[in-house]
């Protein structure tokens, strides 16, 4: 897509090697640390109630493991890679992630609606 190779490269070590993610990040905002996190945790964030209404993300919080995972991911993030792998951690993850795009898309989707 014509990206600088010493950027490619960089977004591939802010994303933890993941490709979809370096890639979103290439193409969208470029955040390096964690000092604007607050202002997408709004809670009316149709995102955000998605992920926190399922219920397989509310027992996933009584889980100490997971509490201690999801702490270690606001501190770093490209850890992600490393979480994802443990068989008791990664398909929370993966569902957190899956979960994150279905929403992104359907807000996406939704503003090409047409109300009538």
């Amino acid at each position: 897509m014509g990206f600088e190779e010493s950027n490619i490269i960089e977004a591939l070590k802010i994303t933890g090697n993941n490709q979809i993610n370096a890639c979103e990040w290439l193409l969208g905002e470029r955040r390096h640390n964690l000092q604007d996190l607050d202002k997408e945790l709004d809670s009316d964030n149709p995102i955000y109630k998605a992920i926190m209404n399922d219920p397989r993300i509310q027992l996933s919080l009584t889980n100490p493991n997971m509490l201690l995972v999801y702490l270690s991911l606001l501190e770093t993030p490209v850890a992600i890679g490393e979480r994802i792998r443990d068989p008791e951690i990664g398909p929370v993850l993966d569902h957190i992630i899956a979960m994150y795009h279905a929403e992104k898309h359907a807000i996406h989707m939704n503003q090409y609606v047409i109300d009538f």
